[in-house]
């Protein structure tokens, strides 16, 4: 296996994580092997860093690794496309959480085969320090180490490292600053030293006190303190209206920084009230950041927030149930990549806008610079693939690719999603497949095109839907909540089960699965979100996601009558959420994409 000769593509194992390189040279065994970095079988691993594993078979055969203990490493699988080599070889990725009593003793096995490969050994360590370097500099705008920085108002920091060098900015509080790297193209000098813009969001009890790092080394600190403005109105211009949900014609508003696209402080009303051009609306609820408008269907209106002697609007038409086609465009605009949402006409409408669930990170690393209501820009530097659609009637969603510079042409196209109470679409003669490797005539290509209706399930960065590939049991909560609620809000863990980290794109899936009661975890407070679900898990989860009635009779053999998962048979049979299992349920069997999409397809079909 030489990793010598690898394709352009966007590493993964970023920040700390050992590097594949050392690899190279290594010869491929034909036995059940497991490899570090090295030849080494031990390893000691600082909490915060990452190493990766490779497997001696293809991804394909599925392989599983196990032996580690949960509460000391993170371990997931990397996607082929996301490995940065021509092999198809199995790869996971662990990082070390914390130090605990005990090392992980890690093998893998294929399938029911009861060979297992050879122990790599990884002992947790205590993170190593960071270490001050006199030679790492961090600057404000004059000499000084402490700034007043009026809410509202931004400073620029340069440090005293190249951007190529990827030094680390920390130490602010983000309830108080909201701090953004500035590209080189846009720093308006010759260097290429980094630079951050931070902008100031509200007052605190403490102060920022801001550095950066580049590994272990760490720059001197700069303070800053955020005041409130004389007057607080004088920011409230900045504000902006924006629908966040629409039931028939009843509309949702917060009000939101502009250049955030979030609420702020800064952004509270004190009045909410409509202005009406057409037909009827009014005001039924507000608060200090958000209201509730109902409209007559055609009605024409505008929308106002007042603060104070200072007032915003938007002006709002509701759709008199004539098709109103919202359109996305790309265009490539320096370091920058920018998709606009267009009306009818090819004008911005009211109708067509973005909101916070306007994009999909589908792969790699895609960054979003800036968001308004009816543009979205990303750097076009980072590599990766997004979904973009609409926040308002939509004719499609739309696919890119961003790649160096670059974006590709749209890939694929989708209907607006169904709700949880539309129909489920059943004749595909005019329905275009969205995945290459499946086919409408059969029940799994249906299934799978009509989650991917429903924005349930996606294709991978092939485009493929890999029928195949196994379910995990985050993935299962995602494809779960989805397909109740539509939607699902992001949260933070917080600490419900600790081996959730925040701000990964299953958190808020896993999270709000728990608050409403269709997971628990396992006794050890894990909730274990890249083991494989397995068939009476997904039965279990599905039944409480939708509230199913429980205790149906069923004809399964090897399901026990006392057993924990009884009560979740009968569901099984009664929807035939597994065709192809009719004397046999096999609870402990791990679900495939293929079959986890024909189950919630023949519920929703059924229900």
């Amino acid at each position: 296996m030489n990793f010598t000769h690898m394709k352009p593509r966007l590493p993964v194992f970023l920040g700390s994580a050992l590097l594949l390189a050392s690899f190279s040279g290594v010869a491929m065994a034909q036995s059940l092997t497991l490899w570090g970095p090295t030849s080494n079988s031990f390893y000691q691993l600082p909490v915060g860093e990452s190493i990766v594993l490779v497997a001696s078979v293809d991804e394909s055969q599925s392989p599983q690794l196990k032996g580690y203990k949960t509460d000391q490493l993170n371990c997931y699988s990397v996607p082929i496309s996301y490995q940065g080599s021509d092999n198809n070889n199995a790869k996971w990725e662990c990082k070390a959480l914390k130090k605990g009593t005990g090392n992980s003793e890690l093998f893998i096995t294929v399938g029911s085969d009861p060979n297992r490969s050879d122990t790599i050994v990884i002992q947790v360590e205590d993170a190593k320090p960071t270490v001050h370097s006199e030679d790492l500099q961090l600057w404000g705008p004059s000499s000084d180490s402490f700034y007043l920085l009026p809410i509202g108002k931004t400073i620029v920091l340069t440090a005293g490292a190249q951007e190529s060098l990827s030094p680390k900015l920390e130490g602010y509080k983000t309830d108080q600053l909201s701090c953004r790297s500035v590209p080189a193209s846009y720093q308006g000098s010759d260097n290429n030293n980094a630079k951050w813009e931070c902008k100031a969001l509200n007052t605190g009890n403490s102060n920022s006190e801001l550095f950066i790092t580049i590994g272990s080394q760490r720059s001197d600190t700069i303070v800053i303190q955020v005041t409130a403005n004389q007057d607080s109105s004088s920011t409230f211009g900045s504000c902006a209206i924006i629908q966040v949900s629409q039931e028939g014609t009843t509309y949702k508003y917060e009000i939101w920084n502009s250049s955030k696209m979030e609420k702020d402080a800064a952004c509270q009303m004190d009045r909410a009230r409509v202005q009406v051009t057409k037909g009827d609306a009014r005001v039924t609820t507000s608060d200090a950041d958000s209201m509730t408008v109902t409209a007559s269907s055609g009605a024409k209106f505008t929308v106002f927030a007042d603060k104070g002697s200072q007032s915003i609007s938007r002006d709002v038409q509701v759709l008199d149930g004539t098709s109103q086609d919202c359109t996305i465009s790309s265009s490539v605009q320096g370091n920058t990549v920018r998709f606009d949402i267009k009306g009818v006409g090819g004008a911005s409408q009211m109708y067509c806008h973005f909101d916070g669930n306007s994009y999909d990170l589908l792969s790699g690393d895609a960054k979003l610079i800036e968001m308004t209501e009816f543009s979205l820009t990303f750097d076009a530097m980072k590599m990766g693939r997004i979904r973009v659609l609409a926040a308002s009637p939509s004719t499609y969603s739309v696919e890119y690719e961003i790649n160096s510079g670059k974006v590709g042409a749209p890939s694929s196209h989708s209907v607006p999603p169904a709700g949880y109470e539309d129909e489920v679409l059943v004749n595909f003669s005019t329905f275009t497949n969205p995945f290459p490797d499946t086919n409408l005539v059969d029940l799994s290509g249906k299934a799978a095109a009509e989650l991917y209706r429903r924005a349930i399930i996606g294709g991978f960065p092939d485009g493929e839907f890999k029928g195949g590939r196994p379910v995990n049991r985050a993935e299962a909560a995602k494809f779960l909540l989805l397909g109740r609620f539509q939607s699902v809000e992001e949260v933070s863990n917080n600490g419900r089960f600790p081996d959730v980290l925040d701000k990964q794109w299953y958190t808020r899936f896993v999270v709000t699965a728990a608050q409403k009661g269709i997971i628990s975890g396992y006794p050890d407070g894990l909730f274990r979100p890249a083991d494989q679900v397995n068939t009476v898990e997904f039965l279990k989860m599905l039944s409480l996601t939708f509230g199913l009635q429980l205790n149906l009779s069923y004809n399964y053999n090897d399901v026990p009558s006392g057993s924990w998962f009884a009560q979740y048979a009968g569901i099984a049979q009664k929807y035939n959420l597994f065709p192809n299992r009719t004397s046999q349920l096999q609870p402990e069997k791990p679900l495939s994409r293929e079959e986890v999409a024909i189950a919630i397809y023949h519920y929703l079909s059924q229900r």
